[in-house]
């Protein structure tokens, strides 16, 4: 087995709605509620599920971002939920993120070059005079030419942009890289393009991504396994190829039938979109989450919640029918 990079179990994050003395008790959004999966080494792990689910939530809190309400982070074999300043800071560099908005998360009045040579001066990881070169070797790698080092965000194109925001988190030598919709706000070519630079780091550095988006079909282009996640939960886990072929959740194969996948299997898919809005976190639905959406529920599906079970390959779902699917 390969090593596992990053553990995750029973990770949660509430977020209090109302706080004052004449708001009554204080209620929560459950933004994130118990989620369990690891990452091995080389490996991709895609999330996928609605936009509202908690997705980005997840990414903000594996990179501390935000602080978890409870369960348990370890990044390369070590417990990360107690850490001072300063193992934070070596925390980041083992785990960097590229976010979707690419423009947004560099400052504008930094020119590129400048942008990804500042981690080598915040983490003092090369002497003074070799950063230019290490700069130049990002860039290269991520497919930017060397004419871009002195031009501004606000000079390149998006594509250009999420390569650089690419370049920089390389520059600290990271353990994984989580992509949060990293190609959801690019031109289909442009996506294309930047998804095979993620394969081709991952083959060249041997990269773990936690790859997140709300497209199965680009999640399925790049990801080893799939994680579904619906209303802060994992509702189905498992390899790529079981998840899209022989998806066990009623929400998964209502995914799969919104998305372009070709798939001979699926050529003759009833079209069962998902109908309805997705349920408040504030007051989720009792039994599995899914269930006043689901076309298939049954009595006991808004009363048990389901557990995520082993049905075969490491394939994992929660759903109280999926021995009937």
């Amino acid at each position: 087995m390969s090593k596992l990079i990053l553990e995750v179990e029973n990770l949660t994050k509430h977020f209090p709605v109302n706080r004052g003395f004449f708001s009554g008790p204080t209620t929560y959004a459950r933004a994130v509620d118990g989620l369990s999966f690891f990452i091995k080494k080389g490996e991709t792990l895609g999330l996928v599920g609605e936009s509202g689910c908690g997705k980005s939530t997840v990414a903000r809190l594996l990179t501390r971002l935000e602080e978890p309400t409870d369960g348990c982070i370890k990044l390369d074999g070590q417990d990360k939920r107690h850490l001072s300043q300063s193992e934070l800071v070596l925390y980041r560099q083992k785990i960097q993120m590229v976010f979707q908005d690419s423009v947004s998360s560099l400052h504008p009045r930094m020119s590129a070059g400048d942008l990804v040579a500042e981690p080598f001066h915040i983490h003092k990881l090369v002497p003074r005079n070799k950063i230019n070169g290490r700069v130049k070797d990002l860039f290269e790698s991520v497919g930017l030419n060397k004419e871009m080092l002195k031009r501004f965000p606000h000079e390149l194109s998006g594509g250009q942009c999420q390569r650089l925001s690419v370049a920089r988190a390389l520059a600290v030598n990271p353990l994984l890289l989580v992509a949060d919709e990293a190609v959801s706000a690019l031109d289909v070519s442009i996506q294309a393009q930047v998804i095979n630079l993620f394969r081709d780091l991952q083959d060249r550095l041997n990269l773990s991504y936690l790859f997140i988006s709300h497209d199965m079909a680009v999640v399925g282009l790049i990801s080893h396994r799939i994680a579904v996640m619906y209303l802060g939960q994992i509702l189905e886990i498992g390899a790529k190829g079981d998840v899209i072929k022989e998806p066990l959740h009623p929400y998964t194969r209502a995914l799969l039938d919104a998305s372009p996948i070709p798939n001979s299997k699926r050529r003759n898919r009833r079209h069962n979109l998902i109908q309805g809005e997705l349920p408040s976190p504030i007051n989720p639905p009792t039994g599995c989450r899914f269930h006043p959406r689901c076309p298939l529920a049954e009595t006991r599906c808004s009363s048990e919640i389901p557990k995520l079970l082993d049905r075969g390959s490491e394939h994992f779902v929660a759903c109280h029918l999926a021995d009937k699917l």
